[in-house]
Formats: C-alpha cells, sequence, structure tokens
C-alpha cells in the first residue's frame, strides 16, 4: 500500500520516494511517467532516506491550469508508470447541477471508491487542453468543490450529450457507459431482445399501432392490449383497449373509463402520434396493478448484479405504477412472500432467474453497440410464477426520488452510488 502525501511547494516535475519504496516497486529509471485522469506527465525521482518506506511526495501543481486536490488515492506502478487515481467523470442531468445537495447519496461509499470524482456537464469540456472545468466530490467536506481537472479515465453518463463530443471522449481512450442518453424504446428492446428464442417466451408480444385494423387484429389474440408512446415515459399518453362482447373500453392512466362503440374512434384520440402496443400480462388474483423494477448494476469486478428490487401497487382503477398513479411501494422480496404467498427458497430462486433473464437482454442491447453499467427492468410475475419483462430504462429516476415518499426512497443507499464501483474498475483500479 502506497501512501500518498502531496506538497503545494513541491517542484512540479519531481517525485519523492525512499530508496526503500523505490527497490520495493522495482523501477529501473531515474524518471516515472504520472498517469492521472488521461493526463501523462514525466517526473523526475528523487530519493530521500527522510521517508518513510511506502510513502511517496507528488507536487500539486502539474500543469499550469490542473492541481492535485488533497483526497485519499489508490496507486500503483507498472513498469516505470505511475498510476494515480481512480479519476470519474460524473455527467448528471444539470436539474441536479443547480442543486448539489440532491447528488450526495451518490457519494455513499467514497471510502470504498476514493480517488477524484468529477461532476462536469458538456460545456465544461475543454477540447484545445483536455481539461474539465468542473467540481469534485471533497470527502473532508461532503461538498462539491470547484476546480480544473485533467479529462478522466472513465465517465458515468447520464446527461444529454452531442454525437460529436462523444466522439471526441471516445477517440482518446476515455471508457463512457450509459449512452446514449436516451431510453431504448419499448419497440428497440422488443425487437432487440425478441431476437433469443427463450427471452421471447418473457417478453409481451409488441408491435406498432398502424391503424384501428392493427389493433382489432391483436384484440382477436388477447382480451386487453395496452397503447404506449413510443418515446414517452411515466405514464404519459398510456392506454389500456379491452374488447367486450357488443364494444370495446378504454381506460386512460388516470383510471376514466370511455365506451367505444368503434374502434375508428380511436383515431381521435390518438392524432398523429407515434403509438405501440403491448398484450396485456393479466394476473387474475391481484385485484390492483402490480409490477416490479430491478435494479441491475455493474460492479468492481465489472459484471451485471441485481442491487435492488422493489415492487409498485397501483391506486385503485389506475393501469400505470409510476409515481402518479401509484398506491405503495414494497421491497420487492416482501412483495413476493405478500402478493404471490412465495417461501423464501422460492423468493430466492425466483430473483436468481430474473437476474439471468435480465443479464441476458442486456446482453443483447450491448450488442447494437452500446456500453451500460447501470439499468432498470420493470417486470411482471403471473398467476403462473412466470416472468415477463416489459421494458429496460437506461434514464429511469434515480436522484428524483428524493421528491417522492419514503417507501420510493429504500432503494437509494443501494442504487445511487453503485455506478462508480464500475466506474472504478474502467479507471483501472
Amino acid at each position: 500500500m502506497i501512501e500518498i502525501k502531496i506538497d503545494r511547494l513541491l517542484s512540479d516535475n519531481k517525485i519523492y520516494m525512499s530508496e526503500d519504496t523505490y527497490k520495493s516497486q522495482d523501477l529501473s529509471s531515474t524518471k516515472v511517467v504520472l498517469h492521472f485522469g488521461i493526463l501523462k506527465k514525466e517526473l523526475n525521482i528523487e530519493l530521500t532516506n527522510r521517508l518513510p518506506a511506502g510513502q511517496i511526495i507528488l507536487p500539486e501543481r502539474l500543469t499550469s491550469t490542473i492541481s492535485l486536490p488533497n483526497l485519499p488515492y489508490e496507486s500503483f506502478f507498472k513498469d516505470d508508470q505511475f498510476h494515480l487515481g481512480p479519476v470519474i467523470g460524473f455527467m448528471p442531468n444539470t436539474l441536479y447541477l443547480k442543486n448539489p445537495s440532491l447528488l450526495m447519496q451518490r457519494f455513499k461509499n467514497y471510502n470504498k471508491i476514493k480517488g477524484l470524482i468529477m461532476i462536469f456537464k458538456e460545456k465544461d469540456l475543454n477540447k484545445k487542453d483536455l481539461t474539465i472545468n468542473g467540481y469534485y466530490y471533497n470527502p473532508h467536506t461532503a461538498e462539491l468543490t470547484k476546480g480544473t481537472f485533467p479529462y478522466p479515465s472513465a465517465v458515468f453518463v447520464r446527461a444529454r450529450m452531442t454525437k460529436k463530443k462523444l466522439r471526441h471522449l471516445k477517440s482518446l481512450g476515455i471508457n463512457l457507459f450509459n449512452y446514449p442518453q436516451r431510453n431504448v424504446n419499448k419497440l428497440c428492446f422488443w425487437e432487440t431482445v425478441s431476437q433469443n428464442q427463450e427471452l421471447k417466451s418473457h417478453l409481451p408480444y409488441t408491435c406498432m399501432y398502424s391503424g384501428t385494423s392493427s389493433a382489432e387484429q391483436m384484440l382477436s389474440n388477447c382480451s386487453a392490449i395496452y397503447l404506449k408512446p413510443l418515446n414517452k415515459s411515466g405514464g404519459r399518453g398510456i392506454y389500456k383497449l379491452e374488447k367486450h362482447k357488443s364494444a370495446f373500453s378504454l381506460t386512460d392512466k388516470k383510471g376514466n373509463i370511455s365506451r367505444l362503440d368503434d374502434l375508428s374512434d380511436l383515431e381521435n384520440i390518438i392524432k398523429t402520434q407515434k403509438y405501440l402496443m403491448q398484450q396485456e400480462v393479466p394476473v387474475p388474483f391481484i385485484n390492483k396493478k402490480v409490477d416490479f423494477r430491478i435494479y441491475m448494476q455493474r460492479g468492481y469486478e465489472a459484471k451485471w448484479k441485481g442491487t435492488a428490487i422493489e415492487a409498485r401497487i397501483a391506486k385503485e382503477d389506475s393501469i400505470i405504477t409510476n409515481s402518479t398513479g401509484r398506491e405503495r411501494v414494497l421491497p420487492g422480496k416482501a412483495a413476493m412472500k405478500e402478493i404471490y404467498g412465495m417461501f423464501k427458497h422460492e423468493i430466492d430462486n425466483k430473483v436468481s432467474e430474473i437476474t439471468k433473464l435480465c443479464i441476458q437482454a442486456l446482453t443483447l442491447l450491448e450488442q447494437q453497440g452500446d456500453h451500460y453499467g447501470d439499468a432498470a427492468f420493470d417486470f411482471i410475475i403471473d398467476s403462473r410464477m412466470k416472468v415477463w419483462l416489459l421494458e429496460v430504462q437506461i434514464r429511469y429516476a434515480a436522484e428524483r426520488k428524493v421528491f417522492w415518499s419514503k417507501e420510493d426512497q429504500i432503494i437509494l443507499p443501494e442504487v445511487l452510488p453503485a455506478p462508480f464501483e464500475y466506474a472504478k474498475a474502467l479507471a483501472g483500479f
């Protein structure tokens, strides 16, 4: 374990260590190259017996614009290269930059991550000298501190970024994840994941609405379908369409039911919007709509894991379980026991099955060229205990949950810090 000390008076091209440290790291030169994010700087090694073994002193000032923040770092030597970090970038929604307190739960496990975690916007990138004018998490004050930094080694993206800037960062070898910054829409999810026959059996049939005849044809194979706007989330614009003996019924997200004598009336409601249709998965023994969400995240080992599961129970007559349409939120395992009557071993097996299905789906999605480390899957368990994957959300509600109920916030301490574990691995630490 190397102990790092930072000296503001030290020359910007020197690194100090004892002879014991020099030998223990198998160094063979009088110089070493410091790697800090993508910054590389050659330093002259100065040996001194005044330092204890395992301690290294670095200059605070690295360049005319970049200084080393006084933080707990991890480090290692590889040949004559000295890696200091991790140096991680985080691009949150600009809403949270205006109120940084909303980001603080992200840093709950900082003592395990360590290093420099910088927060920035796209316009903070300086392509000329490869620096960022942003903020970093300061563990000494538990606040965000302003500074200028080198480009990071890895970036967790939760804000929109132009393709030009994405290409720029990727061309420098920076590991970005969770881009593009759009949700994979429900039709894209169906078309990609249904290519796997095993997974297809766990997906409700989904297709584009192309007129009343397409809805009528789908209703000939199932009793009810959901009409969902192609690129909207949060339950906005969703309808449930059911076929009865002599008419149809259309339920909006607030539970208001309209009678349709003829499906041509649908055209006046949908108008020119792009809608898709999704088969309803009925759960007959439950009188309120219930669905689940599992948060899938990569950790230090870069492997997917299910960090948390929650169950959302809708209000009476509501067809959505989003924040505006739900009655309560339960921990996922508690809901499986309370609502489905599962025993512990059955719950554990079901969670393992769900996690496996989600990993298979994410693998297929990433084969399209995207790179994810943080995702949320919505799913349903039917009366036969079969799992149905409804959709994946890459830009799911995260920090926003602090404005919701205490039940909604239960998962935050586990979910919010986790992406920095993967970012640390991508940064090489």
